[in-house]
């Protein structure tokens, strides 16, 4: 079965959060470690649960961009999974984060969404660092 894959899930939308909640626990090699529903608890979250991957719901406007650094940041080692349906920003993010960040189309089936959270994190299933 492999390691066990910790998953953070973020979402403003109880619908979303509840459904990828509900995906990843159907998983055998995946454990949902937290669920919130603002972009500002992620960082706080991911302190506490150490997650291997987050899963980030968002629509990327210019806003948005600072908000994915800021979330890369505090999740690292984590790779932060956003799905979205702007590609446009979220390519040229992705290029500047060096890799430790994945988009996702939101118009993907959930098993092709739970096949980028198993890539993503198998870049980031080691131990954290102790600080």
């Amino acid at each position: 079965m492999g390691k066990l894959i910790r998953v953070l899930i973020a979402s403003t939308l109880p619908v979303i959060r509840e459904g990828l909640a509900e995906a990843v626990a159907r998983e055998p090699n995946m454990l949902v470690v937290a669920v919130v529903s603002a972009l500002r608890e992620i960082p706080f979250a991911c302190q506490e649960h150490r997650p291997d991957a987050c899963v980030i719901d968002l629509m990327l406007d210019e806003d948005d961009l600072q908000t994915v650094r800021d979330i890369h940041r505090a999740c690292t080692p984590a790779t932060v999974v956003v799905l979205t349906s702007d590609f446009a920003v979220g390519e040229a993010l992705e290029s500047t984060l060096g890799g430790k960040i994945v988009f996702v189309s939101k118009a993907v089936s959930t098993a092709s969404m739970l096949q980028a959270v198993r890539e993503a994190a198998s870049a980031t299933l080691k131990p954290y660092p102790s600080t």
